[in-house]
């Protein structure tokens, strides 16, 4: 999976790039977590592409199988 770790738009090192070479996601805010009633889901992220940045708000589907 490439999720364009050296593709921040800083020239500076950050931990960004580690992160996501690991393909973690940070997540916060999120809503309605409640709703999910398995244990185990399918994530699916959709990133909002922003040109030349590091990190972007995501919307986040579970699917429970």
């Amino acid at each position: 999976m490439d999720l364009g770790a050296h593709t921040h738009g800083s020239p500076h090192p950050s931990s960004y790039g580690a992160l996501i070479r690991k393909v973690m996601a940070g997540c916060k805010c999120l809503v309605d977590c409640d709703q999910i009633s398995k244990d185990r889901v399918k994530m699916i992220i959709l990133p909002l592409l922003i040109k030349k940045g590091g990190a972007s708000p995501c919307r986040f589907i579970a699917v429970e199988d």
